[in-house]
């Protein structure tokens, strides 16, 4: 639109707004001129008499704008015709009351008249167009003026982008190349209040736009480097539980600004108690009334196998994001350190189909200030838990917008080297992140920094015959095909693709590690490799993977799958615990064992009060083919009971405790006793000896039996422990 009718589009407004004035004038005059007229004239003229104001009003705010919209200048003629028309109506009704009658008594009946009718509602109906075109009007000209803003704020976005890159530019030469990043966490043995005497610094704020370059991703951008604190003198204090469920912790730590005097208190309580039960089941009125009376604190925890579990930790599990809100905002203890845990990040790992908004509300806590480019000795071999276990691309990144930085500015090594630490994204999320479709032959070239290949990280999903594996395998196929190394060999010298399958798999148990390494066989065979070559080839750098559970010494190898097996001997190795006494106390009397063969459980914390664990016990299986290898073996158990046994020995105490009463508990009269619950725990926990079959000690015949077969739905003691079994 020219200036002209810019200028003409103003000025019509003004001239608009003063002929409908004059309408209203002359309708007013009409109205006033009749004694009762009809309220219907009254009301017109309102709201014409509001139509003018509200011009006016549009033109004063078009004064100080611009008006180079084509919807603009059509809704100002049609507001033009419709005042044209109500001006005509006008004169029409002051022509037809001039003509029709002379008496003043009489002017009322004309208003009864069907032709003024006609003409009242031909006015009301143009009042109507009006305030349609006036509408239209006013929302043409927001939307122009929202256009504007939009305009300006992308002008002063690239002009800040400009600024950001010559600056980077500038201190790219002043910064020395990254050096290798290790993804560390920072391990906490429970959440506690913290006195800090050393004063934080302060956190800078993400304020570079979303579409910014970024520099390279192992260069630190958001934090300076912490320093790090060098322990001089930690101690805990622990009574047994029947005397005091509350733990004291003291440390003294020693940095660059001076000393630090770190105290944590906690108390434990029971897995069952009412703030546990509150937070598992997300009553968040319950969990606040149980803080707020004091009958609970947020500082209490519960001893379970894994160690002591924390409110937040349980409440991240059972994905109440309720209660972990509240939690964070009702106290300050959860700093880096206590978000970033370890054990909470096996929290979060397991809060279910919520981990979405889990990540989203531990990411963007202000106490989390976690930076992927300090390293630290305690971390986790590949990295964090939290991005070890990221369960897709959208929490990814979050973990990226946690560090200030864009994944679409990262180059496709650098996604790689972070991406390879994750095994929890599937094959499309996977591919997505790293921003590569299946059929790009880069995917063959893949290396991180410590030599690993996509590969290995193929290697690692061959865990299940299930689809997202076969995509996986058919990507494998494709990379040997477009030239991948299959004995790649990382920087140490040790892993290749096979070796890291087998590490990964060999504490699931014999056979499905051995159904994982035919499935990776198999995956060679048909991407065209000759099994015996490649066999050989990886005999020569061959060394003994020693794992946890099962320690393979060699393989073998042939022209086909089944002819590929792995030779090795299981192992495990079996914590024995001792019941510590408290200082003060007579000696434990001989009829009470005080060492057990697994990790103690609530009966005993709650009976017996504090073990410690006073060494191991490793049984161990001779080296035979992995096919004939069993994981449960009677063979050791009965070294122990041949074995000379003293009053506080391990056979003499499982003894003790399958022969003891049951605890006493209130019951109805009609209730009959629940007999052999030493039985029932045995037979339950079972788990926690899985060096042995299933195995129960019999009061009655007076020693102990592996036969075992599934209990009928009456749970029949009677029969479990005459020998029937």
């Amino acid at each position: 639109m020219s200036g002209i009718e810019v200028f003409s589009c103003a000025v019509g407004l003004v001239s608009l707004s003063i002929q409908l004035t004059e309408s209203v004038v002359r309708l007013k005059r009409v109205y006033n001129a009749v004694k009762d007229a009809p309220r219907r004239i009254e009301s017109v003229v309102f709201d014409l008499e509001t139509m003018a104001i509200a011009l006016r009003e549009l033109e004063h705010l078009r004064s100080q704008g611009r008006c180079n919209d084509a919807s603009l200048a059509r809704c100002a003629t049609s507001c033009e015709q419709r005042i044209s028309e109500i001006r005509m109506l006008v004169d029409r009704i002051e022509r037809y009351m001039a003509n029709s009658f002379k008496l003043k008594g009489r002017l009322y009946a004309v208003f009864k008249t069907s032709h003024m009718k006609d003409l009242l509602n031909d006015l009301e109906g143009s009042k109507c167009s009006l305030m349609i075109a006036y509408t239209m009007y006013n929302a043409a000209e927001q939307r122009q003026q929202y256009e504007e803003q939009v305009r300006l704020i992308t002008n002063l976005q690239d002009q800040l982008m400009a600024a950001n890159a010559n600056t980077f530019l500038q201190l790219s030469t002043l910064i020395a190349p990254a050096q290798t990043c290790r993804p560390s966490i920072q391990t906490t043995e429970s959440t506690a209040l913290t006195v800090e005497n050393q004063s934080s610094n302060p956190q800078p704020t993400d304020t570079s736009p979303p579409n910014q370059i970024q520099p390279h991703p192992y260069i630190p951008l958001r934090r300076p480097r912490r320093n790090k604190c060098e322990k001089r003198f930690v101690a805990s204090i622990r009574l047994p539980t029947r005397l005091c469920s509350r733990v004291w912790n003291f440390a003294v730590m020693s940095n660059l600004h001076g000393w630090d005097v770190l105290f944590r208190t906690y108390r434990i309580v029971p897995k069952d108690s009412p703030i546990f039960l509150a937070c598992e089941d997300g009553n968040l009125l319950e969990f606040r009334r149980l803080i707020e009376s004091g009958e609970a604190s947020l500082l209490d925890v519960y001893h379970g196998e894994l160690g002591e579990r924390n409110l937040l930790a349980w409440a991240t599990i059972s994905s109440q994001l309720e209660i972990c809100r509240y939690i964070l905002t009702m106290t300050r203890i959860y700093n880096n350190k206590a978000l970033s845990s370890a054990f909470l990040q096996w929290a979060m790992r397991g809060s279910g189909y919520k981990r979405d908004d889990v990540y989203r509300l531990f990411l963007s806590h202000p106490g989390w200030d976690y930076d992927l480019d300090t390293e630290d000795s305690s971390a986790w071999p590949f990295g964090p838990l939290w991005l070890i276990f990221c369960p897709n691309s959208f929490c990814f990144q979050l973990i990226l917008h946690s560090q200030t930085r864009e994944l679409s500015a990262w180059s496709v090594e650098d996604k790689f080297e972070l991406l390879y630490a994750n095994h929890e994204l599937g094959y499309a999320q996977f591919l997505d992140c790293i921003g590569l479709t299946q059929t790009d032959q880069r995917l063959a070239k893949l290396k991180t920094r410590n030599g690993y290949t996509l590969l290995h990280h193929v290697a690692f999903h061959c865990m299940a015959h299930s689809r997202p594996t076969q995509q996986w395998l058919n990507l494998g196929k494709a990379l040997i095909r477009w030239g991948a190394d299959t004995s790649a060999i990382e920087s140490s010298g040790y892993y290749t693709p096979l070796k890291s399958l087998i590490q990964a798999s060999q504490h699931m148990g014999p056979d499905r590690l051995l159904s994982h390494l035919r499935l990776w066989i198999q995956m060679l065979q048909e991407a065209g490799i000759d099994l015996e070559e490649y066999g050989a080839k990886e005999s020569q750098i061959w060394e003994p993977v020693d794992g946890h559970e099962v320690s393979i010494e060699s393989f073998t190898y042939g022209p086909a799958s089944a002819d590929w097996n792995l030779v090795g001997r299981w192992k495990r190795t079996v914590s024995i615990y001792r019941l510590l006494q408290p200082p003060g106390t007579f000696h434990i009397s001989n009829s009470v064992p005080d060492k057990i063969l697994w990790r103690p459980g609530c009966v005993e914390l709650a009976e017996e009060g504090h073990w410690a664990k006073a060494g191991t016990f490793i049984p161990m299986s001779p080296t035979v083919d992995m096919r004939n290898m069993f994981t449960a073996t009677e063979e050791h158990f009965h070294q122990l009971c041949r074995s000379s046994q003293d009053d506080s020995g391990t056979i003499m105490l499982l003894c003790d405790r399958a022969a003891s009463r049951p605890l006493a508990r209130t019951r109805s009269p009609s209730q009959p006793p629940c007999l052999k619950r030493r039985e029932v725990d045995y037979l339950s926990s079972r788990s926690v000896r899985a060096w042995l079959p299933p195995v129960h000690y019999c009061p009655s015949t007076l020693h102990w039996s592996f036969e075992h077969r599934e209990l009928p739905s009456e749970w029949r003691w009677d029969t479990f422990c005459n020998g029937e079994m």
